[in-house]
């Protein structure tokens, strides 16, 4: 592993040594320290960079330790919702991108009555760039689109 792989993962270990000696690194990350970080207002910017600049095996490692299950929690939080955003953007893996899609799209119209549009926008990108669940983001955002509507 390079340097930046084993500070990233030195940063989020759990404290307590997690699968002993020769463990898969993964496996010893720490969600609740991810959390702390994600929404800091400082450590937010740290998740961020990771994302974007690591590579896909770390995202795809984050996202199913840390993220996967919390991403409501994620992408409504005032900081952590750009950590989202930074996941969204970068991501390759479909498998991930499939999973992360099947979160956000329910919550699609509560992000955007809360002012969090980037993650909506990073999300229907995602979908348009991988390729994947394309007909469902048409369909949830018809979806938020036909309520303002209904509601005006």
């Amino acid at each position: 592993e390079d340097y930046g792989t084993q500070m990233i993962f030195k940063i989020l270990e759990r404290k307590d040594g997690g699968g002993g000696e020769g463990a898969d690194t993964s496996m010893n990350l720490c969600p609740s320290t991810f959390q702390r970080l994600a929404q800091h207002n400082f450590g937010s910017h740290l998740i961020e960079s990771v994302f974007i600049s690591a590579e896909e095996s770390i995202r795809s490692a984050l996202f199913e330790k840390c993220v996967k299950g919390k991403i409501k929690s994620y992408a409504s939080h005032p900081l952590a919702n750009f950590v989202v955003q930074a996941l969204v953007t970068c991501v390759t893996n479909k498998n991930v991108a499939k999973a992360l899609a099947e979160e956000l799209f329910p919550i699609f119209d509560q992000l955007m009555q809360s002012n969090k549009g980037g993650v909506v926008a990073a999300t229907l990108n995602m979908c348009s760039r991988l390729n994947v669940r394309t007909s469902r983001a048409f369909k949830a955002i018809e979806g938020v689109l036909e309520a303002k509507a209904e509601a005006r």
